[in-house]
């Protein structure tokens, strides 16, 4: 790989956005000896990091972690289901509202909007990519904290793994 390249997938791997595959393409550049010498900080840290080896993790601070990451799993759980449970109950209140509507005693005439029934396939049409795009967003924040659970993990493994070495 160019050092173009690799200083590149180095700032992703600082921000916690690299693959096990691109990690180890980034140990397997910094155990080669063409780093160069405005990288060689990064490559002793490298060096250091493979010289850690797999963490003994004592078994207390495992069943910590794990109910730890059962609470997470439990509230991303619950906030999927508040969401879903939010979409069931609209779509309650508007099969509800449209029975009421279509009722015949009901006086009430709304006016058409539109003047075709193509028309008005567009418009729901419409208004069901904004919603899925809504619900898209939703699912992006759920990826995202995630993401960062999996990055404070990292950081977790990270510290136990230094002070194992002390």
């Amino acid at each position: 790989m160019k050092t173009d390249d690799i200083k590149l997938l180095l700032q992703r791997y600082y921000d916690g956005e690299t693959s096990e595959q691109e990690e180890r393409q980034l140990k397997e550049f910094f155990a080669s000896n063409d780093v160069p010498e405005d990288m060689q900080a990064d490559k002793k840290m490298f060096e250091e990091l493979m010289s850690f080896g797999e963490p003994e993790m004592p078994e207390e601070l495992n069943a910590r972690i794990s109910a730890a990451i059962d609470d997470k799993a439990g509230k991303h759980r619950t906030v999927r289901l508040r969401i879903f449970g939010s979409i069931a109950a609209m779509l309650c209140i508007i099969l509800s509202v449209n029975t009421y509507l279509s009722r015949e005693e009901v006086t009430i005439s709304p006016k058409d909007t539109c003047s075709t029934p193509e028309e008005a396939a567009e418009q729901t049409q419409r208004a069901l990519i904004a919603f899925s795009k809504a619900l898209n967003k939703g699912m992006d924040g759920m990826n995202k904290a995630e993401k960062t659970t999996n990055q404070a993990n990292r950081i977790v493994v990270e510290k136990l793994k230094k002070l194992n070495n002390r």
